[in-house]
C-alpha cells in the first residue's frame, strides 16, 4: 500500500508539473475598451476564467510584451468571439448558499463593489453573471439600464429550517412583459445561468428584438467516447520468499488489447481538463523454465482480465486541430479465472504442481500522447508494477506493461 500511494503522488506530480512545463499561454484576437471610450484592439490572453477576474493582460501584437491591464483602465473587454466582460458599479450579496451557517435574514446583505460582470445576453435587457469561488450571482439591466443584482437567498431564521428568498422571479416578472411569457414561466424558473438564459431570450424573441447569446460555444464537446485498440509490451516476474528456485521469470511478450474509452471535459480553464474512464480487455500469455516437483519443468501464465482505468488528463493546444495531452489514471484491474500452472515430466511421468491463482492489485497508469482534429488520437502510456499474487503470503510478483494506444472518437 505505501508503493502504491508513492506511485500516486510521483505520477501525479509529473501529470501537474508536465502540464506546467509544456502548457503555453494562450493570446487570441480580442479588444478593451479604455475610460477614454477608445477601442484598443490586439490580443488578450484567455485563461478560461472560471472566476470573474479583475485584471488581464493584453497584446498589441503577437510579438510585443505584455501588459497587465486592471479593471480601473478598462470598462470592457472582449475576446475569442464569445466571451465579454463589462465593467459595472453594483450592489452584491455575498451571503452563504451552502446549507451550513446562513444568515438568520432574509434581506440581502448588500455591499457595493466595482466588478467586470460577464455579460451572457444582449438585448432588450441584458443578463449577466459574476463568480467568486462558490459564489454564483446573476445580474440583469432594469428598465432605467441600471444592472442590479437578481436575489436570490438561502436563510435560516431558526438555525435548522432552511428558507429561500427567490426575489429574482419577482424581478424578472416585473421586467420581462411580453404577451408570450405567462406567469407560470417565472414560477417554475430555478435559479441557473440555463434556466434564466432561457427566458432572456424568451423575452427577446417574443419582442422580435436582435440580442446577441456570449454564451454560446458550440465547437466544443462535453462527452466523447472513443475506441482505443492497443499494442502493449509487458513482462512478469515472480519470486518466492522462502524458496529461491520457486522463482519466475516470463519475459516481454507483445500481444493485442482493445479498449472504449468515456470522457467528460471539464467546464472551466478552457476546457483544457478532463476526467475519463476505460475499460479494457487485455491477455498476456507466457512460459517461464520452473521447478516442478524439485525437477526442471514449465511454468505457463494465462492472464486475462478487464483493466478499468479512471484518471484525469490535461490538453495542452497546439493550434486549432492539434493538441497534445499528459494523463494519470488509477486502474483497477478485474482477473478472469486466470492462473499459473506447471508442467514436467520425470522419466515419462507427468508431475504435478498446485496452480497459483491470479489476484491482482490496483495500480497506476501514466501516459501522453497527441490528439487531432479531436477525432484521431495516439498514446504512450506506462504502468507501474502490478502485483498478480495478491493472495499468496510468500510469492511476490511485478507485471510490468507499456502499451502504445491508437483512438478513433466515434462522437
Amino acid at each position: 500500500m505505501k508503493h502504491l500511494l508513492k506511485s500516486i503522488s510521483i505520477l501525479f506530480f509529473f501529470l501537474f508539473s508536465t502540464s506546467a512545463v509544456f502548457g503555453q499561454i494562450e493570446y487570441e484576437s480580442g479588444y478593451y475598451i479604455n475610460n477614454q471610450n477608445v477601442k484598443v484592439s490586439g490580443l488578450i490572453e484567455n485563461v478560461g476564467w472560471k472566476n470573474n477576474p479583475s485584471k488581464f493582460n493584453f497584446k498589441e501584437t503577437e510579438n510585443a510584451p505584455a501588459q497587465t491591464i486592471n479593471i480601473t483602465e478598462a470598462k470592457e473587454f472582449f475576446i475569442a468571439d464569445h466571451i465579454l466582460f463589462v465593467r459595472a458599479k453594483v450592489k452584491i450579496d455575498h451571503s452563504n448558499t451552502i446549507n451550513k451557517g446562513l444568515d438568520r435574514n432574509r434581506d440581502p446583505d448588500f455591499v457595493k463593489k466595482t466588478l467586470y460582470l460577464k455579460k451572457i445576453i444582449e438585448g432588450d435587457h441584458d443578463l449577466f453573471s459574476y463568480n467568486e469561488g462558490n459564489l454564483f450571482r446573476l445580474f440583469f439591466e432594469d428598465k432605467l439600464g441600471e444592472i442590479k443584482q437578481l436575489v436570490y437567498r438561502k436563510y435560516s431564521p431558526n438555525n435548522y429550517k432552511i428558507m429561500v428568498n427567490e426575489q429574482y422571479k419577482q424581478q424578472l416578472f416585473n421586467t420581462l412583459k411580453c404577451d408570450d411569457i405567462s406567469l407560470n414561466d417565472f414560477d417554475s424558473l430555478e435559479y441557473t445561468l440555463n434556466d434564466i438564459s432561457k427566458i432572456f431570450i424568451k423575452y427577446n424573441e417574443c419582442k422580435n428584438v436582435n440580442y446577441k447569446h456570449y454564451n454560446v460555444n458550440t465547437k466544443e464537446d462535453v462527452f466523447n467516447l472513443t475506441v482505443r485498440p492497443r499494442v502493449s509490451f509487458s513482462s512478469l516476474d515472480v519470486s518466492n520468499s522462502l524458496y529461491e528456485k520457486l522463482n519466475l521469470n516470463f519475459e516481454d511478450q507483445t500481444f493485442f488489447s482493445f479498449g472504449v474509452e468515456a470522457e467528460f471535459i471539464l467546464n472551466f480553464n478552457r476546457k483544457k481538463w478532463s476526467v475519463f474512464i476505460e475499460p479494457t480487455y487485455q491477455h498476456f500469455k507466457a512460459e517461464s523454465p520452473a521447478n516442478v516437483a524439485n525437477l526442471e519443468g514449465t511454468a505457463s501464465i494465462d492472464y486475462k482480465s478487464i483493466e478499468i482505468p479512471l484518471g484525469l488528463r490535461h490538453y495542452l493546444f497546439l493550434n486549432k486541430k492539434s493538441k497534445l495531452f499528459v494523463n494519470a489514471a488509477f486502474i483497477v484491474d478485474k482477473s478472469l479465472n486466470s492462473s499459473i500452472t506447471f508442467a514436467g515430466e520425470s522419466n515419462g511421468i507427468a508431475l504435478e504442481q498446485e496452480a497459483l491463482k491470479l489476484k491482482t492489485n490496483p495500480n497506476i497508469a501514466l501516459g501522453i500522447g497527441y490528439n487531432y482534429d479531436s477525432k484521431y488520437s495516439m498514446e504512450l502510456r506506462y504502468h507501474t508494477k502490478r502485483e498478480v499474487l495478491e493472495s499468496y503470503v510468500f510469492y511476490n510478483s511485478d507485471f510490468n506493461n507499456i502499451s502504445f494506444i491508437l483512438g478513433y472518437t466515434l462522437f
